[in-house]
This record gives structure tokens, C-alpha cells and sequence, in this order.
């Protein structure tokens, strides 16, 4: 969490914010401070005012974008800071999903191109940027109307051993392989005896941390048949697939095409109107889905939910919050093109109020939308300034200066990530 706004800020505060001991000695020239201060040369001054309700973490902002460059990157910390150079292989086509990995060393695009495999992967390092990059898979997909209208979707498991790939027309619709930041991709796991469903999006649902390497969920939304649009596969990035969960008892009545989750909660975009886009299941590591919430109160998300993202964080409020970001359709083109929800135990809360700076309405709307450890929220939409990020705090903040250098193209996934030194 962030530390004080305003007021002392101790030694104690500053050690914890770091991940060191309370009592460890500390200076403020101390790298991981500077880090935190975002003061990060030896001859810049710093001092406790600098510290002033920052993060420690060093921040990274990707975006997938439609354009000629398709892979981008920048600084981040608390604002847009510079642009880390273009990759030296550029993705084959218009790139439309992006996620790095938890420990911020490998990155991947899905692109909309059968050459490169609809896939661009690449080393990450904070300093230097992209590497140089890996050799895509040899054989999947063959074909796919799905990757090539933008609807492939990726995930890496939760200790970063294993990648897992969705998105294709025909069977196997996603396949997982093992994975290390030395080679990239490895050896492909055995399809699950059930295939997943021609998935619109896959997310982890990380297991108990005791397990070593920790076993997962993968979790799917699809605009397939009824008994397909919400599922769940065991996985551990050493065995490979499990078994299939037990589909819920009450499925939405449309097409799923998002998802997030906590550790208690996994949550869905649909496309049902009488279900006001979107539906909501406790869901239990080992049980799988649970009781169905009801029905969110009034309608907010004025159209397809193109993504939404659950904080993990508690806010000043100590309750988690729902962000859904809307693209095209009836109503794309109304209010601010994402919405942000407070998320209890009985379900939805009430909507918070627009940011005063909202998304360009000339078209389109809202693609993705990311949260980072600092509780910074991004948007990916469809014209300039192509990425909006706001501050949260209980409501959005005022939003944070477009950055230097524009990625001039249409921003279809955005992934706020934070690693640590």
C-alpha cells in the first residue's frame, strides 16, 4: 500500500513499504527508497516530502494497440514517464491482448496474424526494456477466424512455469505449454480430455501457496453454447491439465466475453441485457463455482463489456472494487465508456461518479481496462490519447498527463504491471 500523503512518514512506515524489516536500517539514498521517490539518481536530492503517498514497485504501463508498431511500453510511476524503445521484431499484425508475467521478465502480444504464430513473447527487463524475441510455438493454432478478428487470449500460470493460449476455431481450442524467461516456449502439455470452450477470454484463478509448483484455475468466458459460456480447468505448470469443474447451476443467458476474480468472487462481462451485462458466483479453489449473486441494481454498463478488472487491493473504503470497460454497440457512445462499481459480500455496490476527464466519446469507447498495486486504473480505448489513467482513492482522481510520446494507435489491451527490486 501507499505511503502517507501527508504528515511524518517514519522509518518504520518506509521499511515496511519496501519489504524489509521495521526495524532494518534504512537511508533515503538507499536504492529501493529512490525507487519508491521515483528520485532515482545518486546526484538527485531527496527527501521525505518525496516519498509522499507513493508506491514502491517499478511500474510498467503495455498496450497492445491497431497500427504499424503494435507492441508498447512505458515508465511508470504515478504518471506516464518515458517510452521504452519498440521491439526490434515487431508483431506480424495489430496486437489486441497483452500480459507480462507476474515477475515482470517475460511479456506476451496475441496478434491477429497466423504468421508468428498469432503470438510475439519477449524478455522484459525494467532497465533495458523489450528483448529479443522468442521463438513462437511450431504448431498452434493451424487456422482461426477468432485470432484473426482479435479474439485470441493468453495467460501465464501463477509461479510464471507455464503459458496458456486460447482462442482458437477448432479443437485443440487452447493449449498450455511449459515456459522459461531462458527459452520461452517449451514442451506442450497433453489437451485436457475435455477441450475448453472456443474461449473469448482466460484468466488464472491463482490456488493455495503451499502447493509447490502451485496449482491454478483456468477460467473461461465463450460466446459458445449455453453449457460452454462460463467454465473452469484445474491446472498445475508441472502436471499439466486436471479435471473440468462442475459448471454452475445458473448460467448467463448470453454470451461471456470477460472475466476477474478475487480470491472468493469470479465475475463475468456478458452480453445480456436482462442480466445488466454481467454476472458474479462465489467460487471456491477446490469446489469450483458456487451460489449466483443477484442481479447488479440498475443498469451502468451502457454496452459490451469488452473487459473488466476486480482490484485486489482494499481502498481507503476497505472494500475491493469493479471497473468494466465498454466498446462498441447501443450506448457505446454514452457516458464515460467505463464505469467502476463497489464490490461487497452481497455483491455490486453503487456506481461511483464519472472522473471529471472522460473518454473521448467520438468513438467507440472503452477496449481493456488495468489496475495497478498502486491502485491506479487505465483504460485502453479506440482514439487519442489512446490510454486514460486515473488515480483511485474512493472515486477517480484527476486524470494523469498523457505521456510524451503518443503510441498513435488504437489501444486494445492495456496491462499495468509492477515488479520489485
Amino acid at each position: 500500500m501507499a505511503l502517507p500523503a501527508s504528515g511524518p512518514i517514519s522509518f518504520s512506515d518506509l521499511n515496511l513499504e519496501i519489504r524489509k524489516g521495521s526495524t532494518a536500517t534504512t537511508s533515503l539514498g538507499d536504492a529501493a527508497v529512490r525507487t519508491t521517490a521515483n528520485r532515482l539518481g545518486g546526484s538527485q536530492s531527496i527527501s521525505f516530502a518525496d516519498l509522499y503517498g507513493r508506491t514502491y514497485g517499478a511500474s510498467t504501463v503495455f498496450a497492445a494497440t491497431t497500427g504499424t508498431t503494435r507492441a508498447h511500453a512505458y515508465r511508470w510511476s504515478q504518471g506516464f514517464g518515458t517510452k521504452y524503445s519498440n521491439p526490434g521484431s515487431l508483431p506480424a499484425n495489430n496486437t489486441y491482448h497483452v500480459q507480462a508475467n507476474q515477475k515482470k521478465t517475460a511479456v506476451g502480444f496475441i496478434h491477429a496474424s497466423l504468421t508468428g504464430r498469432y503470438v510475439a513473447f519477449y524478455p522484459w527487463s525494467d532497465s533495458s526494456g523489450f528483448g529479443t524475441r522468442y521463438t513462437a510455438p511450431s504448431t498452434y493454432p493451424v487456422t482461426s477466424v477468432y485470432f484473426s478478428s482479435g479474439n485470441g487470449v493468453m495467460t501465464f500460470s501463477t509461479d510464471g512455469n507455464a503459458v496458456i493460449i486460447g482462442g482458437s476455431s477448432s479443437a485443440p481450442t487452447t493449449v498450455a505449454w511449459a515456459w522459461s524467461d531462458a527459452s520461452g516456449f517449451g514442451t506442450k502439455f497433453s489437451d485436457p480430455s475435455t477441450s475448453p470452450p472456443d474461449a473469448h477470454a482466460v484468466k488464472l484463478y491463482g490456488g493455495p501457496s503451499g502447493s509447490n509448483p502451485p496449482d491454478d484455475v483456468v477460467l473461461f468466458s465463450a460466446t459458445s453454447t449455453s453449457a460452454d459460456r462460463v467454465s473452469a480447468w484445474a491446472f498445475n505448470s508441472s502436471t499439466g491439465w486436471g479435471a473440468k469443474k462442475t459448471a454452475p447451476a445458473s448460467l448467463p443467458s448470453s454470451s461471456a466475453y470477460s472475466i476477474t476474480s478475487n480470491i472468493f468472487v469470479v465475475i463475468y462481462g456478458t452480453l445480456g441485457t436482462g442480466e445488466r451485462r454481467s454476472v458474479a458466483y462465489d467460487f471456491d479453489f477446490y469446489a469450483g463455482f458456487g451460489t449466483r449473486y443477484s442481479t447488479m441494481a440498475s443498469t451502468v454498463i451502457l454496452a459490451s463489456p469488452n473487459s473488466c478488472q476486480l482490484s485486489w487491493i482494499k481502498t481507503g473504503s476497505f472494500s475491493p472494487v469493479i471497473t468494466y470497460a465498454w466498446g462498441s454497440g447501443s450506448g457505446a457512445l454514452s457516458g464515460a465508456g467505463f464505469v467502476t462499481l463497489e464490490w461487497n459480500y452481497n455483491g455490486w455496490g453503487s456506481a461511483y461518479s464519472n472522473p471529471a476527464t472522460v473518454l473521448p466519446n467520438t468513438d467507440g469507447g472503452g477496449n481493456d481496462v488495468s489496475f495497478n498495486l498502486n491502485l491506479d486504473v487505465g483504460i485502453g480505448h479506440f482514439v487519442a490519447p489512446y490510454m486514460s489513467i486515473y488515480p483511485w482513492n474512493n472515486g477517480y482522481g484527476t486524470k494523469y498527463a498523457d505521456p510524451a510520446t503518443s503510441t498513435s494507435e488504437t489501444c486494445n489491451g492495456i496491462h499495468m504491471a509492477t515488479s520489485f527490486s
